[in-house]
């Protein structure tokens, strides 16, 4: 009974073989940092026990299916560095124990304000949202202010110890596209093991987001790192961020801030 299939740091080529869909146990499947190209495997919405999908790096394209729905027990996609693209699928909203979103690096649109956040601001287990350098526009949205995760602690007997089998490779506070993203030695600087190792974080940096820093803001008192940089951000930066006692990296460089800078 196969549980987990890894075979990242390689050199595969070509497509992403058929045939996820056969594994009526499998919970992990990493396949990153290789040459795969081609569509994502359709069959893998049938996979419906999977918790893990890791394919960053690699040469992907098309689009992020709306059958994605079909995994829910689903916790860390990670489909960065690739070239999907298109809107996010709103269902991804139903996805209730997913923790991680690693979308980094990709070409997907969508306009995180209004109504479409309903499905990333009432996840009640996401706390690592990694949406940087993709071609998002729109408002910052106030409902993501509220995610569960980032504003009330859990309680001590509540905090996810999860091990993760296969390490997940986390965004270090220093950018990955300044770095080299896929060199061995720069990725195992930033596993983890541990789900409750992560730093809550939120990386929107490289898109086009644009109007105000809304002051709810404020309200994530759990969150570890903001980066906001490289958008069309154009108001102060409000006062209520001082609120953001755990905070330990603030990145709003490359926008068109103005004001003082309040010193707390």
């Amino acid at each position: 009974m196969l549980l987990a299939i890894g075979f990242s740091f390689n050199k595969f080529g070509g497509n992403i073989s058929p045939g996820l869909g056969n594994y009526l146990k499998l919970q992990v499947f990493r396949a990153g940092y290789n040459n795969r190209s081609g569509l994502l495997p359709e069959d893998m919405y049938d996979a419906t026990t999977l918790e893990q999908i890791a394919l960053p790096v690699n040469s992907l394209y098309g689009v992020i299916s709306d059958r994605i729905i079909n995994l829910t027990n689903l916790t860390v996609p990670d489909l960065s560095s690739n070239g999907l693209s298109n809107m996010l699928p709103i269902d991804i909203g139903k996805l209730s124990n997913l923790k991680f979103m690693l979308l980094h690096t990709n070409k997907l649109r969508t306009r995180i304000t209004g109504s479409v956040p309903i499905w990333l601001a009432t996840l009640p287990s996401l706390f690592y949202i990694n949406v940087s350098v993709n071609l998002i526009s729109g408002e910052f949205p106030k409902e993501l202010c509220s995610l569960p995760m980032l504003v009330s602690r859990q309680p001590a007997g509540q905090v996810d110890h999860e091990y993760l089998e296969f390490p997940i490779f986390a965004q270090s506070q220093l950018r990955a596209e300044s770095l080299e993203y896929n060199s061995l030695s720069y990725t195992q600087s930033l596993q983890y093991n541990y789900v409750s190792y992560f730093p809550p974080s939120i990386y929107l940096h490289n898109n086009s987001i644009n109007g105000n820093i809304p002051k709810e803001i404020g309200q994530l008192k759990l969150l570890h790192v903001l980066d906001l940089g490289v958008n069309n951000f154009s108001s102060s930066i409000p006062d209520q961020i001082s609120n953001l006692k755990k905070l330990e990296t603030l990145d709003v460089s490359m926008n068109h801030l103005y004001g003082n800078i309040q010193r707390h």
